[in-house]
């Protein structure tokens, strides 16, 4: 990471470089995902969100940069940068080739700091978007879903917290009849459960589960003062359904 930082800071020294999380599961494209998506739109225009969740690295995927809200989103062509570039509204998507962004030596597991920590400060230093290398058509697709069919909904864990909190890919405003205090039935791993619409962890009973919209605007199962992801035995992954009861 201070690698990363001090590329950035000898080729653009006026930037603010903000660590958005070192929490990522290793590996974990999706959280990754959710945690991009989240945090994307807070970002002033012009400025760079750098995603580093790279099982591929030096396999051939492709380092990619994508224009969306007046952003730049950089990273590897693995989904990771998908939900929030659509969250924010697609512009363009590039592959980084420019010989004057990339390092003249690249290492083949270390393209944070060869590739897209030079992305960024050259973006947002002012360079031309077009300049970062040719314009790509399509992008591996994003790593998690969400349907909504009716009232009913479907998508999965995409992120557990440190409290056990179960984020799904549900977006709030994609359930706009599932109302506070609506009874829901829940289908996950494997178990039915029934679970309220909550707007706060103090109205629940203590250990019960509930469901709330998180400060992301997605939905969550939690849990007061207990892990909703040791109750239900859900992780990463964990398919839900979401139904009025």
């Amino acid at each position: 990471v201070a690698c990363m930082k001090a590329v950035i800071l000898r080729i653009n020294p006026e930037a603010i470089v903000l660590d958005v999380t070192h929490r990522i599961p290793a590996f974990d494209v999706r959280a990754g995902a959710y945690v991009a998506e989240a945090f994307a739109p807070e970002l002033p225009e012009g400025s760079a969100l750098v995603a580093v969740i790279d099982p591929g690295v030096g396999a051939g995927r492709k380092c990619i940069a994508v224009k969306a809200g007046g952003r730049f989103l950089i990273g590897p062509d693995n989904g990771v940068l998908v939900p929030a570039a659509v969250r924010l509204g697609v512009e363009e998507a590039r592959e980084i080739a420019s010989s004057k962004v990339i390092a003249s030596k690249v290492s083949p597991t270390f393209h944070g700091r060869d590739v897209f920590a030079p992305a960024a400060a050259w973006l947002t230093k002012g360079m031309e978007f077009s300049e970062i290398g040719p314009r790509l058509e399509k992008l591996q697709p994003a790593p998690y879903f969400s349907r909504v069919a009716g009232t009913e909904a479907i998508g999965e864990v995409v992120y557990v917290d440190a409290f056990g909190n179960l984020a799904t890919s549900i977006r709030a405003e994609d359930v706009e009849w599932l109302k506070p205090g609506a009874a829901v039935r829940a289908e996950l791993a494997g178990r039915s459960l029934k679970l309220r619409l909550v707007k706060t962890f103090g109205e629940l009973r203590e250990g019960e589960l509930g469901l709330i919209v998180n400060s992301f605007s997605f939905l969550e199962i939690v849990a007061r003062e207990a892990s909703a992801a040791s109750l239900t035995a859900a992780s990463p992954g964990s398919r839900v359904k979401l139904a009025l009861a």
